[in-house]
């Protein structure tokens, strides 16, 4: 049975959060036209998420439902 690494879920984390925060701050901009409050709320909404996501990454790795050899 093959299961990632600890570096490699930090890995996926942060490379999703980096696209996730991009599109908040895009969508937050072009909303509010207020650079600043948007670089903030994305920033703040994705450091929370990407600690979130490891979490989940880490829970389902203990599931072996789904895995093919």
């Amino acid at each position: 049975m093959s299961r990632d690494s600890y570096k490699r879920s930090v890995v996926k984390s942060l490379t999703w959060r980096v696209i996730a925060l991009l599109l908040t701050i895009i969508i937050l901009y072009l909303t509010t036209g207020d650079a600043v409050f948007s670089g903030t709320v994305g920033i703040l909404i994705n450091v929370l998420k990407t600690i979130v996501y490891f979490i989940h990454e880490r829970i389902w790795e203990l599931v072996n439902w789904g895995r093919e050899e």
